[in-house]
């Protein structure tokens, strides 16, 4: 099985909405999964600068238009924080048909690329299930004070925080992770 990596705004948008209305009821918990993130739209995925979907590549189909979808990630900013710009990666969802092909590692590779050829360094709230994927492209463990304040903004909305105040004794439940720009 091969697969080709594209922009979502490169694909049409009738294709680029099936995908993110797909993509957020997967990432929300709607479509039979439990939500591994905090909910998305897919008008908030649509309109994200940076998104790369993984397509099957299908023998005697001549458009990747066509191709189905196997995975998706995008990345939210970016920010300047000390001097420098950054943006999140996030949202990165593999059709469970495709998970254990490394598709996921690839999206993530892809994201951090495209994001350090411009010059922004990218960070992401890594949950147990995708940590050792963004470890094996280099991520490291990072504080709280190395990320923009921006990036807590949806904190507010998780579990461990009701009317504001935390409410459970960890405030985060996913594991601050950073790549350099060079690495």
């Amino acid at each position: 099985m091969k697969f080709s990596y594209v922009n979502l705004h490169s694909l049409p948008v009738p294709r680029q909405i099936e995908i993110t209305t797909e993509v957020a009821d997967i990432a929300s918990g709607r479509a039979g999964e439990s939500p591994q993130m905090l909910p998305v739209t897919a008008s908030e995925l649509m309109g994200r600068k940076f998104a790369i979907c993984s397509l099957e590549v299908l023998d005697g189909v001549a458009e990747a238009k066509l191709y189905p979808w196997a995975g998706f990630i995008s990345a939210i900013g970016p920010v300047e924080h000390n001097g420098k710009p950054m943006a999140e990666i996030g949202t990165l969802v593999v059709k469970k048909e495709y998970r254990e092909r490394g598709i996921g590692t690839e999206l993530i590779r892809r994201q951090a690329d495209q994001l350090s050829s411009v010059d922004t360094q990218s960070y992401c709230f890594a949950n147990p299930s995708s940590e050792p994927l963004f470890k094996a492209v280099g991520f490291t463990v990072a504080r709280y004070e190395d990320l923009p304040q921006e990036a807590f903004v949806a904190c507010l909305t998780c579990k461990p925080f009701q009317d504001g105040k935390v409410v459970a004794p960890k405030i985060c439940c996913d594991t601050l992770m950073i790549k350099d720009v060079a690495a």
